[in-house]
């Protein structure tokens, strides 16, 4: 009577049910996947490089980013002084050119593009193909 007791239905089921949770927990226990990695101080890593998937920025406080934007501002030296005074008459007198030749059938929203552009062009700074390389290549005049 006790044996049959034992193995009813409702006994199977619950340890079935025991069994199925015990697998599943231990399905989902942490397994050891990482490597060790065993090193001495003063010699060479054995190992494949260890390297982030993606950068993290290190961004400096207020103080340090000050500190070194003066420090930079310091040592600057710049390489060309911009003469506003010659960009200004180089503009009028351009301008005034567009203006008086007819001949070119320019309109006047044409006339007034071309002078933006060559004010853009002297606001971004004109210097000859020598020097332009110079800098390109890193060697500053």
């Amino acid at each position: 009577m006790m044996m049959n007791n034992l193995f009813s239905r409702n006994n199977i089921i619950k340890a079935l049910l025991f069994i199925g949770a015990v697998v599943i927990i231990i399905g989902f226990l942490p397994r050891k996947d990482t490597n060790t990695y065993h090193y001495e101080m003063g010699k060479p890593w054995a190992y494949s490089l260890l390297t982030a998937p993606s950068d993290m920025p290190i961004y400096l406080d207020t103080i340090s980013a000050r500190h070194v934007r003066d420090s930079i501002d310091a040592s600057f030296r710049p390489v060309y002084e911009r003469d506003q005074n010659i960009e200004k008459s180089a503009v009028a007198a351009y301008a005034t050119r567009v203006n008086n030749t007819e001949s070119l059938g320019l309109s006047p929203l044409e006339r007034n593009r071309l002078i933006n552009t060559l004010r853009t062009l002297l606001e971004s700074g004109i210097v000859d193909q020598e020097t332009y390389q110079e800098v390109k290549s890193g060697r500053l005049p």
